[in-house]
């Protein structure tokens, strides 16, 4: 790789891989469970409300007052799931550095590129690269329609996501001289629509808002909703020397309100003890897909310097809190929230300790993936577990880039795709169907990172 390519995967540019059609695809293979069988066919209530709080939130409903978990250990199937979801599989191939498209009922794999997917699942967009010059494009594709190649101001950018169906997310750079960091935070974003060409500068000036280094997917310390009218920020708290979460309403200038953040940087474990440092940078918020309140990882109530819970606030100012783990473990440590397309449930990682089910042998942390009930606050937890590797003797074991994704719902919010890794240079790609409670293996050495309806032209 030359050094200007390699300075320019730094500034966050994505540049479009040309690979060949891939033959990765393995014939589905049974994992070994940890659990005895008989868990893997009823799952075990742990625990039970004992009791109930009256919640005011938007919805005015009340929510219980503690989780419901279950343990739910599937066993990995050897064959095909039946009624596995329609779509295709943007991953990122470990073995060969490679982005393909993993047709999830035929097996075909074709070549793709490090994309962003919309939230209808019928959009991506990438940076194409002009082999001649080195210089780069925006690509913009929508599922039976042909490319679109919008012309974006020389600005000095960095994509990070899609805002809604029709825009996108940028980084601004003001200054793209030495090396990283270029620019100080709060950082500046641009929202862009390719379609009509409308770009609007968005400056994070809110009360507060953090200096430090916090950076949520390219567009911390602020995540905007769809309106751009609302925005959960890290606010710096002087007095307590700690970060806070701060749900801001930008066309009023109100400060709705603000929530503890995590005392966690990393979801790695190693010696027994958590790596603690300040976890808002590492925790980004989630907005639902309804758009109606947003999801956040903050310290539980009993145990402000110890456990992660889920809160959600909406937008009328309600502060509702969505687990209750710390009444039944000694410590937790939650990551990645991923709302379903519907927005009733968060699937997530979470380590526990002591944890319910077997730790895999020589894993240096005990990941398990979690589905939550954000209505019933019901919570089951797999025996299915996400990165083992984790931290060795307070070093990285590995390479940062190779930890996993968080979990990726299916359109029609009734699947999961995860990446179990399950050694330092091993992983596999793993399908999970919500209500038979069963999965397949489908891949190797593959990180999922989105799911299409279909593929784009």
């Amino acid at each position: 790789m030359s050094s200007r390519l390699f300075a320019t995967v730094i500034l966050g540019f994505m540049f479009l891989l040309e690979v060949g059609c891939q033959s990765k695809l393995m014939t589905p293979t049974v994992i070994d469970s940890t659990i005895p069988p008989a868990q893997t066919t009823t799952p075990v209530i742990l625990f039970t409300p004992d009791a109930e709080i009256t919640t005011t939130v938007s919805r005015k409903t009340a929510l219980p007052g503690d989780s419901i978990i279950k343990n739910q250990c599937p066993k990995v199937a050897s064959q095909q799931l039946n009624n596995i979801s329609t779509g295709d599989l943007l991953v990122f191939d470990r073995s060969d550095m490679t982005f393909s498209y993993l047709n999830l009922l035929t097996g075909n794999i074709l070549p793709a590129e490090n994309a962003v997917i919309s939230p209808s699942r019928s959009r991506i967009a990438y940076w194409g690269l002009n082999e001649n010059d080195l210089s780069s494009f925006l690509v913009v594709k929508t599922i039976g329609e042909n490319p679109v190649l919008p012309k974006w101001p020389n600005l000095g950018i960095g994509m990070s996501s899609w805002l809604d169906d029709e825009r996108l997310i940028f980084r601004l750079y003001k200054n793209l001289q030495g090396p990283p960091p270029i620019d100080p935070p709060p950082y500046e974003i641009a929202i862009f629509n390719p379609f009509t060409g409308v770009t609007k500068k968005l400056t994070p000036d809110f009360p507060g808002i953090s200096t430090k280094e916090v950076d949520w997917n390219f567009s911390g310390p602020a995540y905007y909703d769809d309106t751009l009218d609302y925005v959960l920020y890290a606010k710096w708290d002087n007095p307590k020397n700690m970060h806070e979460y701060a749900l801001y309403r930008i066309s009023t200038k109100t400060s709705i309100a603000s929530l503890r953040g995590s005392s966690y940087n990393s979801a790695y474990l190693y010696d027994g003890n958590s790596v603690t440092q300040d976890g808002v940078s590492a925790n980004p918020p989630q907005w639902s897909s309804d758009n109606t309140r947003v999801a956040v990882i903050s310290p539980a109530l009993e145990k402000p310097d110890s456990d992660d819970e889920i809160f959600a606030i909406t937008k009328n100012g309600d502060v509702q809190r969505l687990t209750y783990f710390a009444r039944y473990f000694d410590k937790v440590k939650i990551s990645d929230l991923s709302w379903s397309p519907n927005g009733k449930s968060l699937a997530f990682w979470v380590t526990l300790t002591p944890s319910p089910f077997k730790p895999p042998e020589n894993a240096y942390q005990d990941m398990r993936l979690a589905i939550l009930n954000t209505e019933t606050l019901e919570i089951s937890i797999y025996c299915i577990d996400g990165d083992n590797i984790g931290l060795k003797h307070s070093a990285i074991s590995v390479d940062i880039a190779k930890t996993v994704s968080a979990p990726i719902w299916s359109p029609d919010g009734s699947q999961l795709v995860i990446e179990n890794r399950f050694a330092t240079n091993s992983s596999r790609l793993i399908v999970l169907d919500l209500a038979s409670s069963k999965a397949v293996q489908i891949g190797q050495d593959m990180k999922p990172l989105g799911w299409m309806t279909d593929l784009p032209k």
